[in-house]
């Protein structure tokens, strides 16, 4: 059960960026923890400098990962506010705003 709502988290997260919602790169409030390098109030488009990479989400909102650099190609994961992941196949990451 856990692996459908992940989808459909990812999916929805997707969504949002094809309908334009992320249109603005405006900061929000926290921070992430990208490969170890602290990000505060973090907006738009981070890419990883290691794989895994490894994410810290210590901000209010969605991030999602990416298969490429420049958050292009596949989203691989949507991460949770409050919550961590090590990605093997993720090169970047978005933070929605």
């Amino acid at each position: 059960m856990y692996r459908p709502v992940r989808i459909a988290a990812t999916l929805a997260a997707a969504g949002l960026l094809a309908a334009g919602g992320t249109t603005a790169a405006s900061a929000v409030p926290g921070h992430i923890v990208l490969d170890g390098q602290g990000v505060k109030n973090p907006a738009g488009c981070y890419d990883g400098t290691r794989r895994p990479l490894t994410l810290d989400n210590h901000t209010a909102t969605i991030v999602l990962l990416y298969e490429k650099p420049d958050c292009q190609g596949r989203v691989i994961r949507a991460v949770n506010p409050g919550t961590s992941t090590v990605e093997g196949h993720a090169s970047s990451v978005h933070i929605l705003s």
